[in-house]
């Protein structure tokens, strides 16, 4: 019998870094059927989007494990890209995500040291032996919860630039504001549905430019005031690598929900 589908992205990748052939030989003999690749860290042309739309597909993989040594997750772009492969593939499989398994090759990875959307993994040390560590941990259905607090999804093309998506985790939003730090842009934003980048779209009471500061960092934002369900999402369009988020609902409805999500 075949095992459990497992893809492997290992992200020490320079000249004489360590090799990924004992783990894979490990994970073989735990009984996972392994495959995956070398991690790519090229966030100008959307490497992390490759590997995303690869593990959207819920036939690819059952487990996902990244390994990463202290130093290659100190470099901010590696970050950066783990944390939107991560939502991406998180929204696409919707109820069944895959296992979202972390293993630091050097070190143990700790929950509050990470950016928000890789705190839903399991965390393994991985400066000792680790193949059955995994076993154990991933035994049981996959975690759903999203560490971001709502549904966070992207577009990452060379063409189409980027898009962040983001929707109400259950029920409605009346409204949206989507706010991005370090000099990103917004360039545009509209409504749409969830799976499909809006072509034509009427945003109501849309502002632009809204200018906030929260927890020290400065937010250049949008908002509009559409209605948007679970089949629904606000769509924007920014230019830049903006290291945090600012979601909430639209700036003049005072219950509404509001998260700062940390991507770097």
């Amino acid at each position: 019998m075949a095992g459990r589908k497992l893809c492997l992205t290992w992200m020490p990748t320079e000249e004489g870094a360590p090799a990924p052939d004992a783990a894979v030989a490990a994970l073989d003999q735990a009984g996972f059927d392994v495959f995956g690749a070398r991690w790519k860290d090229d966030v100008l042309k959307h490497a992390w989007a490759e590997l995303a739309d690869a593990l959207a597909d819920p036939a690819s993989a059952e487990v996902w494990v990244v390994a990463a040594r202290r130093q290659d997750l100190e470099v901010e772009t590696n970050r950066w890209g783990l944390s939107m492969a991560t939502a991406v593939v998180r929204s696409k499989r919707g109820a069944a995500p895959p296992h979202f398994v972390l293993v630091g090759l050097d070190f143990a990875p700790k929950a509050e040291d990470l950016p928000v959307p890789l705190r839903g993994h399991v965390l393994i040390d991985g400066s000792r032996p680790w193949a059955a560590r995994l076993t154990l941990a991933v035994r049981g259905k996959p975690s759903t919860a999203r560490p971001e607090g709502f549904h966070l999804d992207a577009i990452g093309h060379p063409h189409i630039g980027l898009w962040l998506v983001a929707a109400p985790p259950a029920g409605d939003w009346r409204g949206a504001m989507l706010g991005v730090s370090d000099g990103a842009k917004v360039q545009q934003h509209g409504v749409g549905k969830r799976a499909e980048l809006p072509s034509d779209t009427v945003l109501e009471f849309p502002i632009d430019e809204i200018q906030a500061e929260v927890g020290g960092t400065e937010f250049l934002a949008c908002a509009c005031k559409n209605q948007i369900g679970p089949d629904a999402a606000y769509w924007v369009q920014v230019q830049g690598r903006p290291r945090k988020l600012l979601v909430g609902g639209y700036p003049d409805e005072e219950d509404a929900d509001a998260w700062v999500v940390t991507l770097s």
